[in-house]
């Protein structure tokens, strides 16, 4: 099953790699500050509930 990291400036990268060793796993990268994505940035919300509940993973390099 692949994974589906989520960070924000700094940590995206260090998310990324980590996310990297599993294949067809993928980094949401969220273009500002922030440790909470999920209840603030509806775009990566959006992106998460698709992966849990139909374990579906977004685009390589999505942004929000």
């Amino acid at each position: 099953l692949p994974l589906l990291g989520a960070g924000a400036w700094v940590e995206s990268a260090a998310t990324a790699r980590v996310v990297r060793q599993v294949p067809g796993s993928v980094t949401i990268r969220h273009e500002g500050p922030g440790h909470t994505l999920y209840p603030f940035n509806l775009c990566a919300r959006a992106h998460i509930d698709r992966y849990l509940t139909d374990r579906r993973t977004p685009p390589q390099n999505t942004v929000c």
